[in-house]
């Protein structure tokens, strides 16, 4: 069953929001790149893969403060860097529960690949959820997030899949693309985020895939 608002829309709405905010959107991305992937990397290469995927998995808090960038981007029409290291003010539990999602994740891929993808879906508004209840963390967060998604995964499949035209002239662009693609996606996802809120709020009944 999709929202009441096709990806169309929401896709137009994210480029709205983007329209006065690309520099800065792509300027965030590139540091939480920076940030997520050379030190680790610069490690793998340096010394030991492990330590290096250590670090990966410490920093991921600055994985929950890009989704929040978006989606106050989303209210608020402005991007504040600070927002990146917000999951940082709460360490563990923001930590403790994005690795249990990669986890759960993963687990699920060890079965096939499609089951793995449907799960990733399942768990994608975690991190907004957690931004929105604070006292939301760990399974709780995932399932309140499993329980949203049902019923809309294939919606946010078919609105990814959308982008690919993007993504292969990111790919054209020798990558520099990629820095205003991952903000297009993620203030998209934004959108899909607050219909299903606004979904909740009516009661409607999402009980297909």
């Amino acid at each position: 069953m999709n929202l009441n608002v096709t990806n169309k829309e929401l896709k137009e709405r994210a480029l709205n929001h983007l329209n006065k905010n690309w520099l800065k959107a792509a300027v965030a991305t590139l540091i939480a790149y920076v940030i997520l992937g050379v030190p680790s990397t610069y490690i793998d290469i340096k010394t030991d893969s492990q330590i290096g995927s250590l670090l990966s998995c410490l920093l991921l808090p600055l994985t929950y403060g890009y989704y929040i960038l978006f989606l106050r981007l989303k209210r608020e029409d402005k991007i504040e860097f600070d927002t990146l290291f917000e999951g940082f003010k709460e360490y563990f539990p923001v930590l403790f529960t994005l690795l249990i999602m990669y986890i759960f994740t993963f687990l699920w891929s060890l079965l096939l690949i499609i089951p793995g993808i449907m799960k990733s879906y399942s768990y994608s508004m975690t991190c907004f959820l957690m931004a929105d209840n604070p006292d939301l963390r760990y399974d709780a967060a995932i399932e309140r997030s499993k329980k949203m998604m049902h019923g809309h995964r294939m919606q946010l499949f078919l609105l990814d899949l959308s982008m690919i035209g993007w993504f292969i002239l990111s790919i054209l662009s020798l990558g520099i693309g990629f820095f205003f693609l991952a903000p297009y996606i993620q203030t998209a996802h934004a959108e899909f985020y607050e219909e299903l809120l606004k979904e909740e709020a009516d009661g409607v009944d999402n009980s297909r895939f």
